[in-house]
C-alpha cells in the first residue's frame, strides 16, 4: 500500500469521519495509490497475472440517509480478451455486507474498460429503473459521477451535467446509505488485469444549492437488483 492507510479518516470536511472496509472473493486488493482510493483485479500489474473473482471498499462509519454523492472514477486494463470487469459506484444500505448483490441499491456509475456507455439507476426488491449515457475514454479520463438523492427524487450527474431523474417515490427509501466500489468478475475464468482509481470521494448535504430535477427519465421494469 501506499499512502493513507484504508482506516484514516478523511482529512477535509464537515465529517470527517468513517474508513474503508476491503473485501474480495479472489485474487483482487483494496489500497490507496498516490492518496486515490484504489481496486486492483491482481497482486501483478501487467499482463498474464492472476485476476479472479470481485473486489469491494465500502466506507463504514458515515452513512445519510438523503443528500448529494460524487466520486471521480478511471480505469485501466493492461490486457484484453479474458474478460472486462464491470466496476460500479453505487449507495447501498448503511448494514449491507461488504462485496454482495443486496436490495435498494442506488448505482451511481457502472463502467467497464471494454466499452464506452455509462449505466446507472435504482433497483429494490422488486423494481429496477435504470439509463445510459455516453461517456468518454475512461482509462484515460477520470469523469465525476454524481447523484442527488432527495425525499421525492433521485437525480444522477455526469461531469456536472444532469442525465437523468427518478421521480417514483417507490424507489427511494428513508436508509441511511454509504458508497460502495465494487470491481465485478468471475471467480472461476480468469478476467483482464484491470486498475480502478478513484480520485476523491465527496458527500454534501441538501442544505444547501438547489435541487435537481434535470434529465430524462429512466426506464422501468420488475425485478430487483439482484
Amino acid at each position: 500500500e501506499e499512502g493513507q492507510s484504508l482506516g484514516t479518516p478523511p482529512p477535509k470536511g464537515a465529517r470527517r469521519q468513517g474508513r474503508w472496509e476491503d473485501w474480495s472473493s479472489g485474487t483482487g486488493r483494496v489500497s490507496t495509490l498516490n492518496g486515490a482510493l484504489a481496486l486492483e483485479s491482481g497482486r501483478v500489474r501487467g499482463p498474464g497475472g492472476d485476476d479472479r473473482g470481485s473486489t469491494a471498499a465500502t466506507l463504514r462509519g458515515n452513512a445519510r440517509t438523503y443528500g448529494r454523492w460524487e466520486a471521480r472514477m478511471r480505469a485501466r486494463s493492461s490486457e484484453s480478451g479474458r474478460g472486462a470487469y464491470r466496476i460500479v459506484a453505487e449507495l447501498v444500505p448503511a448494514s449491507a455486507a461488504p462485496g454482495t448483490c443486496t436490495d435498494d441499491v442506488i448505482t451511481i456509475a457502472s463502467i467497464s474498460t471494454s466499452t464506452r456507455r455509462l449505466g446507472f439507476g435504482v433497483s429494490t426488491a422488486d423494481r429496477r429503473w435504470s439509463g445510459t449515457n455516453p461517456v468518454g475514454n475512461t482509462q484515460y479520463t477520470a469523469p465525476a459521477f454524481a447523484v442527488e438523492v432527495t425525499p421525492s427524487h433521485i437525480t444522477w450527474f455526469l461531469a456536472g451535467r444532469p442525465i437523468g431523474t427518478v421521480r417514483d417515490r417507490r424507489a427511494i427509501s428513508d436508509v441511511p446509505r454509504t458508497l460502495r466500489f465494487r470491481m465485478i468478475g468471475s471467480s472461476e475464468q480468469q478476467m483482464d488485469q484491470t486498475l480502478m482509481v478513484s480520485d476523491w470521494q465527496r458527500g454534501f448535504p441538501l442544505d444547501g444549492g438547489r435541487k435537481v430535477t434535470g434529465g430524462g427519465a429512466l426506464s422501468s421494469r420488475s425485478g430487483g437488483s439482484c
